[in-house]
């Protein structure tokens, strides 16, 4: 395979074949080739190659994200029955209840990712990323807030 211009100035990627010709005595002749432009072929077999690593990516994203669920599945299951057994005067009702919403938020995020994976039938919908962020940001400086460390200070 090689490049090649056109008798108009333009290259293109095309594959040489040819031969030699003989005379009837055996003696050389000359050479007769072809070649073939292959650019197209090639574009396409560049654009399969990208559409598999896209399909391994989204693979190893499914299974990331059903591992991921599985864990929030857990972090959920408890961060409830944490908020059912602290009262609400309680300080940590209101951590726990911030736990619970943002592992309610990471399970769409799971949700949304096991879509682009094709491993969940569920349509797409659009993502509010500002409220997610506003959410974790809330929880830091909660969190921060309250930290041992920072009382120092």
């Amino acid at each position: 395979m090689g490049v090649y211009a056109r008798r108009d100035g333009t290259t293109f990627l095309g594959l040489l074949s040819g031969r030699r010709l003989y005379k009837r005595d055996g003696s050389f002749q000359g050479l007769v080739g072809v070649i073939q432009d292959v650019t197209e072929r090639r574009r396409l077999e560049d654009q399969l190659a990208q559409a598999q690593k896209m399909e391994a990516i989204g693979t190893l994203a499914g299974g990331i994200a059903y591992e991921f669920n599985n864990i929030l599945g857990i972090i959920l299951g408890n961060a409830e029955l944490a908020v059912d057994d602290v009262p609400e005067w309680n300080p940590a009702s209101g951590f726990l209840k911030e736990i619970r919403t943002a592992a309610i938020r990471a399970k769409d995020v799971v949700r949304e990712l096991l879509t682009f994976s094709r491993k969940s039938e569920e349509t797409r919908k659009p993502l509010e990323l500002s409220r997610v962020i506003r959410e974790a940001i809330h929880m830091l400086r909660a969190t921060l807030a309250h930290h041992p460390l920072h009382r120092l200070s």
